[in-house]
């Protein structure tokens, strides 16, 4: 996964270098492609499942250009946070003692709403809301035994950042609040994402 996400930023990079020579300053109206790398803080519920900062995780969306001021498009997003713990399992009334590791997979589209700020030529800042449906995958491994369990959620999110234009490439730097709702199934999960990427322009 990671050497995918490498390959095909390295691509956009190349591609994007030669499509803005002579365009217009990032606040004109242009879509966007994204790819990012995103790694998270897991906050709340899904702290107590992996507390450990995710370092695996990666994004791609496309945001059309409504105007100078506002675009409007999908995401996807994929995220694994894992954790491992001493922990003791009870098996016929025998107590024995292991390494338990606990991983939750996220996949979440959702469709998202970007407002951006004319800043200077090379800086362009936003603020962004969006909605759709996470599905959560929680694997628990303890003594060579699996225990799995996946839900969907409702999900929201909220993230704020900046596009810098750097020797031509446009960067992404970003973060973002990421929800999944509440439901009878299953408790709100929730994490915090830092995204950095590089855009193609359209």
């Amino acid at each position: 996964m990671v050497q995918v996400i490498l390959a095909a930023a390295l691509i956009l990079f190349s591609a994007t270098a030669s499509a803005t020579a002579g365009k217009p300053p990032l606040w004109t109206t242009r879509d966007y492609l994204q790819v990012n790398w995103s790694p998270a803080m897991p906050v709340g519920n899904t702290a107590d499942i992996a507390g450990r900062p995710a370092f695996i995780g990666a994004a791609v969306g496309y945001r059309f250009r409504v105007n100078d001021r506002l675009s409007v498009g999908p995401r996807i997003q994929w995220q694994m946070f894992e954790d491992r713990r001493a922990a003791t399992l009870m098996r016929d009334g025998i107590s024995t003692s292991g390494i338990r590791r606990d991983e939750l997979r996220v996949l979440a589209p959702s469709a998202v709403a970007h407002l951006y700020f004319q800043g200077r030529q090379t800086l362009l800042p936003f603020l962004g809301a969006g909605a759709g449906a996470g599905r959560f995958r929680q694997t628990t491994r303890l003594s060579g035994t699996d225990r799995i369990h996946s839900d969907w959620h409702p999900t929201v999110l909220i993230e704020a950042g900046m596009i810098a234009m750097l020797h031509r490439i446009p960067i992404l730097l970003c973060i973002a609040l990421q929800h999944g709702i509440i439901t009878r199934a299953a408790p709100g999960q929730t994490f915090v994402g830092f995204q950095l990427g590089v855009l193609l322009i359209n």
